[in-house]
Parts: C-alpha cells; structure tokens; sequence
C-alpha cells in the first residue's frame, strides 16, 4: 500500500477472509467485488427520561455487515473459497469465517493501517452465471478487534490494539 493514502480511493480499504484456521491464517483477499458498502446497523431503543419532555434515542449497539457480490473467477483464493461454502452449503459455525477490514487510514507507523478483525458469519446469497458472481453478506459475529494491519507482498498481518 502507498504511504500516502486516499481515503475515498475504492482499492485502499482492504477486505480479506481467513479462509484457514486462526493459529494458522490463510487470508484471501476480496478483491473481484463490484461493490463495498460497510453498514453500521444501529440498534437503537427510545428512552422516556423524567427529565426530557420527549423520548430520546440512543444508540445499543452496532451490528456491521458488508453485502458483497464476488466475480466467479476460478483460482482467486477468495472466489475458490466461497464456491467451495455454496456448493458445500455450511450452516451454524461453519458459515463462519474470521475476517479483517483494513481502513486506509494510518495508526501511526507510514506502512501500518486501522483494522478491525472479527469472526464473521457468511451469508451465501445466489450464484449468477450470467454475470458471473456469487453474492453474499458479511454479518459481524460479536464485537470486532481494533488494532493495526501491515500488508507485505499482498499477506496482512494484524496486531491488536493495547487496551
């Protein structure tokens, strides 16, 4: 990644799966994606305070998800790994991936970014062979980890925030 980065140029914020163990990480990029959306999912509740005339609003939670539609090119590790989960139909923790969000924005070091890194449930969508994609969610399983990411010859390595 370049030192000086963009932070609306759409190649910079980096998206990988592990498409291996946590010990032992296979990350695959999500690089044949035609789109990349990471929404929030505020889950709010209203709160009918004595001392507030109206309810407010407040902010419980969030639950991210990223809607992806991957192009079917066999031998992108990241293609290979969800055909092999839609052909395979997983369910429950098989559906469930670690995946890290690489932020083009820096956390300190020129060659270190933000990242969060959480297990992910992967929601398989459709398969469209006319376009060519394999549509999916990526839901947020818990909390996500913050921390930094350096990214060598295409292979992230994180580290986690000290609290």
């Amino acid at each position: 990644m370049p030192e000086a980065m963009n932070f609306w140029k759409k190649h910079q914020t980096l998206l990988f799966l592990n498409s291996a163990t946590s010990e032992s990480p296979e990350w695959a990029r999500v690089k044949l994606s035609t789109i990349f959306e990471l929404a929030l999912n505020p889950v709010t509740e209203d709160y009918d305070f004595i001392a507030n005339e109206n309810p407010e609003t407040l902010v419980d939670k969030y639950q991210p998800s990223i809607s992806q539609e991957n192009m079917a090119k066999e031998g992108d590790s990241c293609f290979d790994m969800l055909w092999g989960m839609f052909y395979g139909l997983p369910t429950g923790s098989e559906a469930q991936k670690e995946c890290l969000v690489v932020f083009p924005k820096g956390s300190g070091s020129p060659s270190s970014f933000q990242a969060w890194k959480f297990t992910a449930t992967l929601v398989l969508g459709s398969l469209n062979t006319v376009d060519k994609k394999i549509t999916y969610d990526i839901k947020m399983a818990g909390d996500p980890t913050r921390g930094s990411v350096t990214v060598e010859n295409g292979v992230p390595t994180f580290v986690a925030a000290v609290a």
